[in-house]
């Protein structure tokens, strides 16, 4: 009898270690979410791209515990889901993409389908911004009336976009084909929308005025930028000033307070500049052998990877 007890005995306490032991796992390992479809809203039709707003401030004041930023992804999606896994992102954070998710790496589509459909459907912030590459893929892919036609189109085309196809494009259209109907659909109809975004977003972080946007003509106040200076403009110098004392006049705020995040231009020209933050690390990569993607958090002044 006392040795079935204590049978007994130690077999709960094994049960207890176990249970213990699977807690602390649960607790100390940190899994965010790895589909990038789920629950996916049917969409049937791709309209020509809808007009998208080119400036909007958001003075909401909303809080959040932590701000991060990227730009130009470009298919690094295993790469992304790591940075994210290594500052521990949580749904009391916030993500800023400043455009150029997709093309020349091979999973930037998925990679879209997470920040723009995954991540917001478990509750987690996610703000994405279009960058010229986004641009040129809807104006490509979204000829046709069916998905069908559209397919049929974008596959058969020889003058691309301007008489040569974007950096990267043979990555993408191979995604791209390999995604299900409703999923083209429904990238195409974020990239109309803009993602319910502006080309430029005013956002105010704590005690800084934060400009959001692909890239900017720093040479011009941001009344007088065309969607080709939010999308395509390169030619920056860290001496260029009047486009962040624009922003400065019409928020009524000292210089100092305002401060510009952009990619596009590549190779991180400006790094921590006191007054622009250039969130482009692409210039030498080869996507295919997914090299990493940093973050870039407001409050702390730092990159991560």
């Amino acid at each position: 009898m006392r040795k079935k007890l204590l049978i007994i005995f130690w077999t709960l306490v094994g049960l207890a270690v176990i249970l213990i032991f699977t807690i602390g796992i649960s607790i100390w390992t940190y899994n965010l979410p790895t589909q990038t479809d789920k629950s996916l809203p049917s969409v049937s039709v791709v309209t020509s791209a809808e007009k998208i707003e080119k400036f909007k401030i958001d003075n909401t004041g909303k809080n959040y515990q932590r701000n991060f930023f990227v730009s130009d992804i470009h298919g690094r999606f295993a790469s992304l889901k790591k940075a994210l896994a290594d500052v521990r992102f949580a749904k009391a954070d916030r993500l800023f993409v400043l455009g150029d998710t997709i093309d020349r790496g091979p999973e930037g589509m998925h990679a879209l389908l997470y920040l723009a459909h995954t991540l917001p459907a478990e509750g987690y912030h996610v703000v994405v911004l279009v960058g010229n590459h986004e641009d040129m893929w809807f104006q490509m892919a979204s000829k046709g009336v069916t998905d069908t036609e559209r397919q049929s189109n974008l596959n058969g085309q020889i003058d691309l976009y301007e008489g040569q196809a974007p950096n990267g494009w043979e990555e993408s259209r191979a995604e791209w084909n390999k995604l299900s109907a409703n999923q083209r659909a429904f990238l195409l109809n974020e990239m109309a929308i803009g993602f319910n975004e502006p080309r430029l977003l005013v956002i105010k972080v704590a005690r800084k005025w934060l400009t959001l946007s692909h890239s900017a003509n720093f040479t011009k106040p941001f009344e007088q930028e065309t969607l080709n200076d939010l999308e395509w403009y390169n030619q920056m110098k860290d001496t260029d000033e009047t486009f962040q004392q624009s922003i400065a006049k019409k928020l009524n705020v000292p210089e100092g307070d305002v401060l510009t995040l952009i990619g596009h231009i590549g190779g991180l020209r400006f790094g921590t500049h006191p007054h622009y933050i250039d969130l482009d690390d692409t210039n030498t990569m080869n996507f295919n052998t997914n090299p990493e993607v940093q973050l870039y958090q407001v409050e702390t002044g730092q990159f991560y990877h």
